[in-house]
């Protein structure tokens, strides 16, 4: 939880119109992210929830906005943010809210890493304030609760013993003390079935919410509805109670090849924007939105950028960070068409990720493309600043992109093979 995660990798799953039985299946989708508070949930409600028109929406904050260094507030914050996010889902449609109350930590392991904390000595009574709040919360607003602190708590809470289902030193999870193991995802989920029961309906969608708890943090699978992850066990169980599945476990974990990844904009696990690629807002500086595109790309789908004021260009960025090898050659290549222009940028890193700057460098080095009707293919031969590790693909565009087949290459990429099917 508080080791940032900054790569939502979403890769289970194809767009809607490409999954198996996507019409009858229903579709849970992970949108934790690992560091992330109440205060962030708000910044990316819109794109992760509102846009996905959830039927359902699980939250779930609170152990960051209470215990960590960088994003700790007072609890009447925690509480107004909370509230918003609520209030924001009904005026947006959505109907059904389950809140989640707050799962224990172990107090030895944790309090080595809170740094400067309030309660440094009694972290679980300090976070027991947050979770009264959720509970509060549930009561006000008449919401479903799920009790993932009392579950914790029947097996044996944050202590350090084997059949604790927080990742203590006796099950394995060194060091941590905060995040869910394999078997506490899986009870999480079970949770949830009763509150579902009866009212859950095929097509329907489910978006899982909140922090590293919701991501999967150090599971398999994690950001995904794959491998070992609450999201994972829970799209199995919907998918039993509808009838549109005969699985017993989900699905592994599944590995989208290519550099970057997601280059062909085939995976799509929320039905809105390609996994993996974000585009970066800053207003009245760089400005924009990114759409999936299904069935319009050169094969496939595309990834639409719509940037309404050139005068501050979108930023996308492909979130995946490529190593780079000294003794290999690289050249970068993509597709697109529309009309709109887009300017390639190559970022390059070194140790700990220090920016090392970008290629090309400049305008006259790297002018605006001019999109059409029709298909381009357009590719550069990198230049690589010594002290380079890793490369990111960015884009500047203006007006309307459609893009596709993005890829860096030294030597022949087998293309993505189709993922497993999740029934």
């Amino acid at each position: 939880m508080f080791k940032k995660i900054t790569v939502l990798t979403m890769l289970a799953t194809f767009c809607a119109a490409s999954v198996l039985g996507s019409t009858k299946r229903v579709l849970v989708v992970n949108k934790g992210i690992g560091g992330h508070a109440s205060a962030d949930g708000l910044k990316r409600f819109q794109r992760d929830v509102l846009d996905v028109k959830p039927n359902y929406l699980i939250l779930y904050f609170g152990m960051n906005d209470s215990h960590n260094r960088n994003r700790r507030v007072e609890p009447a914050v925690f509480r107004k943010n909370m509230q918003t996010m609520i209030d924001r889902a009904k005026t947006g449609g959505i109907k059904n809210i389950i809140l989640v109350t707050i799962n224990p930590v172990n107090q030895e392991i944790l309090q080595k890493r809170v740094g400067k904390h309030p309660a440094k000595n009694d972290l679980n009574g300090y976070l027991k304030k947050f979770d009264v709040i959720v509970r509060e919360l549930a009561e006000k607003n008449r919401l479903p609760l799920v009790d993932l602190r009392a579950l914790c708590n029947k097996y044996g809470g944050g202590d350090n013993v084997k059949q604790a289902l927080i990742r203590v030193d006796a099950n394995g999870g060194r060091g941590d003390g905060v995040h869910l193991n394999a078997k506490g995802c899986q009870k999480f989920a079970e949770l949830f079935i009763p509150v579902f029961k009866g009212k859950i309906k095929p097509g329907d969608v489910v978006v899982c919410f909140g922090d590293s708890i919701t991501y999967g943090a150090h599971i398999k699978g994690g950001g995904t509805i794959t491998g070992a992850t609450y999201p994972a066990w829970l799209s199995l169980y919907l998918n039993q109670l509808v009838g549109a599945t005969k699985r017993q476990s989900p699905p592994p974990p599944f590995i989208v090849k290519g550099s970057p990844k997601n280059g062909d904009m085939e995976y799509c696990s929320d039905r809105i924007r390609p996994d993996l690629w974000s585009v970066w807002n800053v207003k009245k500086r760089q400005e924009g939105d990114s759409r999936i595109a299904v069935g319009a790309g050169v094969t496939g789908n595309a990834l639409k950028v719509i940037n309404s004021n050139s005068k501050y260009p979108a930023f996308l960025l492909s979130l995946d960070l490529i190593k780079i090898r000294s003794s290999k050659k690289y050249s970068f290549s993509f597709q697109y068409k529309g009309s709109g222009q887009i300017r390639p940028i190559i970022g390059f890193y070194g140790k700990r990720n220090k920016a090392l700057g970008s290629f090309p460098k400049n305008v006259k080095s790297n002018p605006w493309r001019k999109g059409t009707a029709e298909w381009q293919t357009d590719s550069i031969t990198l230049e690589i600043p010594d002290g380079s590790l890793k490369m990111r693909a960015c884009f500047r565009i203006t007006g309307t992109i459609l893009l596709d087949n993005v890829k860096f290459s030294s030597n022949v990429l087998k293309k993505n093979s189709r993922p497993p099917p999740l029934n």
